[in-house]
């Protein structure tokens, strides 16, 4: 398309794209109506200067070639042009472009016979974005840049705001968003006055499974190059889902135990204690499992008494980032301990009243679990009563006593254990123990 103006042609606009850096080459079309026209001068003029860049002079020969000038020597960018005219159509060469060489540029054309053409070329150097900066927000939370690939850690039900922000390029480049490779959000803006472009990305409330997801932040004004990405990963901080003590079974008293208990769903890894009762336990090694569960296994080693069977052995869990929440769960303990024995004179003898011929009776309890199966008598270490017990309270009865007879007795049960009475004549206030 063009236009006849006062002797002049007026053609549209060409559009030339080149990257900073790179050559450009502003074309110009020296046709001509006219059969028998032929060029006398191609001038090359950059709107907003007064001097041309560039002359191709056909009416002043030297040595039978047109007189090429640049008019402007001072100016580096007419320093860098060049005239190639061995192409078709011919272009005006500019090197090493540079972001201040872009512009609207006119190439003049003057023939014998036809009208002056001015040609007028646009030319846009490309500066491609280096980089992208990611920011990022979250419920009461300030402007966060993200100096690391992650993101976070958000709770759930959370809606974060990622903001992606290019400002190193030329033409403010596009600020897209994808998620494996999909288009996640287009709707950039920008800003032409500063040269900024950005995109605000509004996060879904986010459950468990958005831990880990990666986003990649995609700016671009040219696709001659690749394109800068920033790619942030999110993070979450997750709650503890479940706590369950494996059934520790039955154990001694006296012999080392181990307990393991199963923590999933925690994020980060919680912490762990253990309770026997009201005694706090420290656990012995607590070990985080690699997978999608975020499973934690602690045990505790730990030796039980007797007294420790139907005690509650609870393992509690809480994640320090969310420490409202306390999550445990608990096991009644079943401790196999050997007989606890005692043993005592009657109920209702007085030691002090006690005289040769008169009939005593001794009184033997024994504690045990599993329960006590036989009960073996000794005076002198020599047994002299078996029998299975029908009841915590064992009785064996001494007939006639006398002081020849007074000397050891020992009531022997699946656990060992020996009393010794002193003479009669002078009995202690209690009886001595023994007990193995």
């Amino acid at each position: 398309m063009f236009a006849l103006l006062k002797g002049k042609v007026i053609v549209d606009t060409v559009d030339v794209e080149v990257l900073e850096g790179a050559q450009a080459a502003l074309p110009c079309d020296l046709r001509t109506s006219h059969p028998n026209d032929t060029v006398q001068l191609i001038l090359w003029i950059k709107e907003g200067l007064h001097t041309p860049l560039y002359s191709y002079d056909y009416r002043e020969l030297l040595g039978g070639r047109p007189k090429e000038t640049k008019p402007d020597a001072r100016s580096t960018l007419s320093r860098r042009t060049s005239f190639k005219k061995d192409r078709i159509p011919v272009a005006l060469l500019i090197d090493r472009a540079q972001p201040a060489d872009a512009g609207l540029y006119r190439c003049r054309v003057d023939f014998i016979f036809s009208p002056t053409i001015n040609r007028k070329v646009n030319l846009t150097v490309i500066v491609p974005p280096k980089k992208v900066q990611v920011r990022w927000l979250s419920r009461n939370s300030s402007l966060l840049l993200a100096n690391s690939p992650v993101v976070g850690p958000f709770l759930e039900a959370t809606q974060p705001t990622l903001i992606c922000t290019s400002d190193d390029g030329w033409p403010p480049p596009s600020v897209l968003w994808y998620e494996n490779g999909e288009l996640l959000d287009d709707s950039d803006t920008v800003d032409y006055r500063r040269g900024i472009s950005e995109n605000e990305l509004n996060l879904m409330p986010l459950k468990r499974t958005d831990l880990g997801r990666e986003l990649t932040c995609v700016s671009a004004n040219t696709n001659k190059v690749e394109s800068a990405t920033n790619s942030v990963i999110i993070d979450m901080t997750l709650r503890i889902m479940g706590v369950k003590v494996v059934d520790v079974g039955t154990i001694w008293a006296g012999d080392e135990a181990t307990a393991f208990c199963r923590i999933w769903g925690s994020r980060p890894a919680p912490n762990v204690l253990w309770w026997l009762g009201s005694q706090m336990l420290p656990p012995t090694h607590t070990e985080v499992e690699v997978g999608n569960d975020n499973v934690t296994i602690s045990s505790l080693i730990f030796v039980p008494d007797a007294k420790d069977d139907g005690a509650m052995l609870i393992c509690q869990a809480t994640n320090e980032l969310l420490p409202d929440q306390a999550v445990q769960d608990s096991t009644i303990l079943s401790v196999n301990y050997a007989p606890l024995v005692t043993i005592q004179l009657g109920k209702s003898l007085d030691p002090q009243k006690i005289k040769e011929g008169d009939d005593i009776y001794f009184e033997c309890s024994a504690d045990a679990k599993p329960p006590v199966s036989s009960v073996i008598w000794k005076h002198n270490l020599h047994g002299i009563s078996r029998g299975v017990p029908k009841s915590p309270t064992i009785t064996w009865v001494v007939r006639r006593i006398s002081e020849q007879g007074s000397s050891a007795v020992r009531p022997d049960s699946r656990s060992w254990f020996t009393l010794t009475l002193s003479s009669l004549r002078n009995p202690p206030p209690h009886p001595t123990i023994a007990v193995y």
